[in-house]
């Protein structure tokens, strides 16, 4: 995954996560799953890289329901989890409740929102290699 920074309220470090969500209305609730926390430790026009490893590997909320990546049609969700790395807590904006939200969520959400990113996420098949970020122009 590549992380470009481009607008952001501050420089303040943070981590994000991509996570899938699949199942709204399975029984027993529905399946999560989210990669390793990659930190971005700079403000606007930072350009960070990382390996999140295979999806397999990833933590899931339900080890009895794991996500089933066959089957990405029944995904509800893709997105992206940011998360304040200093005290380790989600700064959100948006009224959702969480038992990781900050302590003061909608005060922290204004040194990360609004902030403007591009994405990049390559997705490499098992027993192939990566061909490098160069093929993969900013």
């Amino acid at each position: 995954m590549r992380f470009e920074l481009l607008e952001q309220p501050s420089d303040s470090s943070f981590g994000i996560q991509i996570g899938i969500w699949q199942d709204l209305e399975k029984a027993g609730g529905y399946s999560e799953t989210v990669s390793p926390l990659f930190i971005i430790n700079s403000g606007p026009g930072t350009v960070s890289e990382t390996n999140l490893g295979s999806p397999g590997t990833w933590w899931q909320l339900r080890s009895d329901a794991p996500v089933d990546y066959k089957r990405p049609e029944d995904f509800f969700h893709i997105g992206l989890v940011l998360w304040k790395v200093s005290s380790l807590c989600l700064p959100m904006a948006q009224d959702w409740i969480n038992s990781s939200a900050c302590e003061n969520a909608e005060t922290e959400a204004l040194n990360f929102f609004p902030m403007k990113a591009r994405v990049t996420v390559v997705a490499v098949a098992e027993g192939h290699t990566f061909s490098g970020w160069e093929n993969y122009p900013e």
